[in-house]
């Protein structure tokens, strides 16, 4: 087997793969398997020093890449997977970025790399309080499991959507779609437009991550989003994007990342919940803030599912803590929200079946005042 078959073999393998998050343990199994001979007598030639000899054709430079990248990905592949997104040393898209942060319109991504910190319950509570102020609001779903997608959907009474966040990352998503009607939700939610996520998103990531390894695309797919939001007819239509992460930092957060004006990062105030922020702020501030998104600012981090609305001896402390370590992480500019979300019997009812927010009875004003403070404390952080 030769170079344009290992390469017409593996492209072909990535659909079938993807249909599994089995990706690792196949990718080195179909790359073993298909070179075979070739691939153990090069390795062998190359550990020795001597040159690679190959069959009297010459290699397409596709294909010599491919080889040229072997050993590397041998090596990458024992890292975790956000590292792997390292892989490849390209040039980042400044223009794209300049043109998305020199527009008025702002774009608030909410992570943390631990689940069940309220990050989807914040994001819909937000684009509610905003859309109220008669923003036009974007909501984009970046978690396959589509919680955040579920929420909007049945709280704009409309059936719930089909898997589209997956289009942005493959670049099926045109522009003039998005700023159109499609995805504008209508009834109490108007002025707020949502790309729902589904299970086809993690398909689509575990493909597209093989095929940046191997090196088969031009484009990085990295900033798939910013190549979109950063188009005229989305800054122009749109006040505010705010984007709804999973706790990882697969393709789509990256995405998000790469194209945020400002992150937001939602955290328990316990000792355990409180390790990760630090981590993920020195994180984002080494590999987005220094390198692929110079940009994005902190808007702030946020204190959820506290036991009541004033905090009590240990989330004070706990938030003393995270307050110290955090502007140790990312520096002088870090913030800590002086609202804290509380776990309120209302937002936990309404988890994935509707936004508190909308209701504007007086049996629910505990619970908007709670997000109007939030929500005046972010408009200012991001200057909107």
């Amino acid at each position: 087997m030769g170079p344009k078959d290992i390469v017409e073999f593996v492209d072909g393998a990535l659909k079938l793969l993807s249909e599994r998050d089995l990706w690792k343990p196949f990718l080195v199994v179909a790359l073993t398997l298909s070179f075979g001979a070739f691939w153990i007598g090069w390795w062998l030639r190359r550990r020795s020093g001597a040159k690679l000899t190959c069959p009297a054709r010459h290699l397409t430079p596709k294909e010599d890449a491919l080889l040229a990248n072997l050993d590397a990905l041998n090596d990458a592949l024992d890292k975790p997977e956000e590292e792997l997104w390292q892989f490849r040393k390209t040039i980042v898209p400044r223009e794209l970025l300049d043109r998305i942060h020199a527009s008025k319109m702002k774009v608030l991504t909410l992570t943390n790399l631990k689940g069940g910190v309220g990050k989807t319950t914040l994001a819909a509570n937000l684009a509610a309080y905003f859309h109220e102020r008669d923003k036009r609001v974007l909501l984009i779903d970046f978690d396959f499991q589509g919680s955040l997608s579920t929420t909007v959907s049945r709280a704009a009474r409309r059936t719930e959507a089909t898997s589209e966040s997956d289009k942005i990352l493959t670049g099926r998503l045109s522009a003039d779609n998005v700023a159109s009607a499609t995805f504008t939700l209508g009834g109490p939610l108007r002025h707020l437009s949502l790309i729902p996520a589904g299970y086809e998103l993690n398909r689509q990531e575990n493909r597209m991550l093989m095929r940046w390894l191997l090196g088969l695309d031009a484009d990085d797919p990295r900033f798939a989003l910013a190549r979109l939001l950063a188009q005229e007819r989305i800054t122009k239509t749109f006040n505010l994007v705010i984007i709804d992460t999973p706790p990882r930092l697969t393709l789509a957060t990256i995405n998000a990342l790469c194209a945020s004006t400002h992150f937001v990062v939602p955290t328990i105030l316990d000792d355990a919940s409180i390790e990760n922020v630090p981590a993920l702020l020195r994180q984002v501030r080494h590999w987005f803030r220094d390198e692929l998104n110079r940009s994005i600012e902190l808007a702030g981090v946020v204190g959820t599912m506290t036991p009541r609305i004033d905090l009590g001896q240990t989330e004070e402390r706990a938030r003393d803590t995270v307050t110290r370590r955090a502007a140790e992480a990312w520096g002088p500019s870090t913030y800590i929200f002086n609202t804290s979300v509380p776990d309120n019997a209302r937002f936990r009812e309404d988890a994935g079946r509707t936004i508190a927010y909308l209701d504007t009875r007086a049996t629910n004003s505990a619970t908007r005042d709670v997000i109007d403070a939030l929500g005046a404390e972010t408009a200012e952080r991001i200057g909107l």
